[in-house]
């Protein structure tokens, strides 16, 4: 499988497990069904196949046909501010006067369409730890987009795990590492990562930066030869490895926004055990330990992932 056909894969995959996390969220299949633009037989098919083999059941199939909301075409705004509202003034990898908006568009069921991402796209082998560490971006990004949605006005300014960021701010800094990732892996050059970090990339419209952002670091990803490339990021790491660090980041300050709105607090095991070995090595790594909050006190080695991840994370679960 290439590179290619599992990032068009991830939108197929991220739309279901959206859906699926809105019913058990408490929506109901009419309102999930009419907000993807599907029918509501389609969203059962989803709930079902997750049910039976959880995310992977999720996944595109020949055999069965599917609508994408999240598969239309990619298309193009030219902004005369070069960027700026969206914090991209400088970077070298990403053209700050053309941003993709991804564009969801009512798609009839058993029609196929993949989505054409924007850029060169070059294809290399996919291995199984490819489409583990894709699938698991998938999941990350549609926890955080769950929160997201969830945030009400008077939550902006709530205080955070994170105690030098209220809501807003948080929010920001997640929304910041779609931009910042994907300048990183596009430039092979952190200088934009690290010195855009405060930049606003909310502006107004925190939803559609959101989406914005995801389309960017997709198209980066997609644009690598392979996951194994070494990427300058905070030190040489592969490809695969900078992703991981970015699925840690979402999952741990997923957890932050939860705990500062009074949302449900879980962290899917899955990110936890994928990304805690890699974590586990950085934070004792004197190049990149400094970026990482220290360890609290001490936890039982009978810890469920998850509190073992936050913990790691200098977190107290």
């Amino acid at each position: 499988m290439t590179l290619r056909r599992v990032l068009v894969e991830l939108t197929v995959t991220e739309q279901r497990y959206r859906a699926v996390l809105e019913i058990q969220a408490g929506s109901s299949v009419i309102e999930v069904a009419e907000r993807f633009g599907v029918s509501r037989q389609a969203v059962r098919r989803w709930l079902a196949w997750y049910r039976d083999e959880g995310l992977a059941g999720l996944a595109d199939r020949s055999s069965r046909p599917h609508a994408n909301v999240h598969s239309a075409p990619l298309t193009f705004n030219r902004r005369s501010s070069a960027g700026t509202s969206l914090g991209l003034p400088g970077s070298a990898g990403l053209r700050a006067d053309v941003l993709p908006v991804a564009q969801p568009v009512r798609r009839a069921e058993g029609r196929r369409r993949q989505a054409p991402l924007a850029g060169c796209l070059v294809a290399c082998q996919a291995s199984h730890m490819t489409e583990e560490i894709v699938g698991a971006l998938a999941i990350a990004r549609a926890e955080f987009e769950r929160r997201l949605t969830a945030i009400t006005d008077d939550d902006w300014g709530r205080p955070t795990p994170c105690t030098e960021w209220n809501v807003r701010q948080l929010v920001n800094h997640i929304v910041s590492h779609e931009y910042r990732y994907a300048d990183n892996l596009a430039t092979n050059n952190s200088k934009y990562y690290v010195a855009s970090r405060d930049d606003d990339f909310l502006g107004d419209d925190p939803h559609g930066s959101w989406l914005r952002g995801v389309a960017l670091l997709d198209e980066a990803v997609a644009g690598l030869d392979s996951l194994e490339t070494t990427i300058s990021f905070l030190l040489p790491l592969p490809a695969r490895d900078v992703l991981l660090v970015r699925v840690f980041e979402a999952a741990v300050h997923t957890w932050d926004v939860s705990r500062a709105i009074g949302f449900d607090e879980r962290i899917d095991e899955r990110l936890a055990m994928l990304t805690y070995p890699l974590l586990e090595r950085l934070i004792q790594a004197p190049a990149t330990q400094a970026f990482f909050a220290a360890p609290q006190d001490t936890l039982p080695t009978t810890a469920a992932p998850q509190d073992r991840l936050l913990h790691l994370a200098g977190r107290k679960p």
